[in-house]
């Protein structure tokens, strides 16, 4: 019976070539566009969930409304991170990246510069919050020391070949030299940041302390019993202890005179899984996705099986 059926569907097939010709074409033209839409949504999806504790992970960000500008930033005062794991036992650790932008980076007694854009100072803590391999080093001891820094395993093929780099001294635009400590495997691409260099937050010269000066890219690790909606809620406090007192020797009014003047200056977080997708802020440490074209592409993929 099915031998039958074949044999049927051949004849169909070879009576009407032009028809059959279409149908296929166009059957195997949609089942392909299926499958890139499928491939594109699922990497889209997939930005930061490789970290081991990805689910606990969150980054703060910080909205401000002063003088009729609203202004909505990635990044907060280089105090929020030490601040809330002193304060909150929710806050197991913290990590801090700052943005150095792009350095001519050489070997140590060479001439030969090579342009690097990849670039962050990191607290020490950054291997313990984020999932990043060393493939050399010890990851309790990189970045505790000031003028050391961590390469990625493309970093240090490029700056040193077949050489072993550990203990070797990198200079920066002419001006500092780092010792390398370790070397990293290189960060996934579905990342909503990637570094080749990681130098450490020691190094950076930095005016400390200022709780109005927001430049560090922090992120926070929670405890697993902790529930982030509610410790949403204590950024309120934070406010009110550390940004206030500073506000009026700014601006001569407290973040409550300022909040009934119809401004506003407020933190909160984001789960770092959302970010690639969902964030919204600037001073974003590369250029983002956006949801809603996931949302339009897997229309279009249920549409096309559809047809």
């Amino acid at each position: 019976m099915i031998r039958n059926y074949f044999k049927i569907a051949l004849r169909n097939l070879v009576n009407n070539k032009g028809f059959s010709a279409i149908n296929i074409f166009g059957l195997a033209i949609g089942i392909a566009c299926c499958l890139l839409i499928t491939l594109y949504v699922t990497d889209e999806l997939s930005y930061d969930r490789y970290h081991q504790k990805a689910d606990r992970i969150y980054r703060l960000n910080l909205s401000v409304k002063f003088g009729g500008t609203e202004q909505a930033f990635a990044t907060v005062s280089d105090m929020l991170g030490p601040v809330l794991k002193k304060d909150y036992p929710q806050v197991e650790n913290y990590a801090r990246l700052y943005d150095s932008g792009a350095s001519l980076i050489k070997k140590a007694g060479t001439l030969n510069n090579i342009r690097e854009e990849k670039i962050l100072f990191a607290d020490s803590s950054i291997f313990e919050v984020f999932t990043f391999p060393l493939v050399a080093g010890n990851p309790k001891l990189v970045l505790t020391e000031p003028n050391t820094i961590v390469l990625s395993e493309s970093a240090a093929k490029r700056h040193f070949a077949n050489q072993n780099p550990i203990g070797q001294i990198l200079n920066l635009d002419n001006r500092k030299d780092y010792k390398i400590t370790a070397i990293m495997r290189d960060v996934p691409q579905n990342s909503h940041f990637r570094a080749d260099f990681l130098i450490s937050m020691k190094s950076l010269n930095y005016d400390w302390n200022s709780v109005l000066s927001n430049n560090f890219q922090t992120y926070i690790l929670l405890s697993k019993d902790a529930n982030p909606k509610a410790f949403d809620g204590y950024f309120n406090q934070v406010i009110q202890k550390y940004v206030s007192p500073q506000l009026v020797k700014a601006i001569g009014s407290n973040i409550d005179e300022l909040t009934k003047s119809g401004s506003y200056y407020r933190y909160s977080m984001i789960p770092m899984t959302d970010i690639h997708l969902k964030s919204k802020y600037s001073n974003e440490l590369s250029i983002n996705g956006d949801i809603q074209y996931v949302y339009i592409f897997s229309v279009v993929a249920l549409f096309l099986l559809q047809i």
